[in-house]
């Protein structure tokens, strides 16, 4: 512990903490603005699978109707 308490002095009289903070800080930003972004995407994508099944089950239905008017 004693080593510790020295060593944190001497980074805190450095002020390298601040800095490696601030990089902390930024990294969290960007991961987060990424997140957002891929969550974004999936609801979008989400959205094209569902409206693309529901217009499959639509020609499906027609398309059993047509054969059933035919015989």
């Amino acid at each position: 512990m004693q080593m510790f308490v020295p060593s944190y002095q001497e980074l805190r009289k450095s002020g390298s903490w601040k800095q490696q903070l601030d990089a902390y800080k930024r990294q969290v930003h960007e991961l987060q603005t990424k997140l957002a972004e891929e969550t974004k995407r999936a609801d979008k994508q989400e959205f094209e699978v569902k409206r693309t099944q529901e217009k499959v089950n639509t020609l499906m239905r027609e398309k059993e109707v047509s054969t059933s008017l035919k015989y």
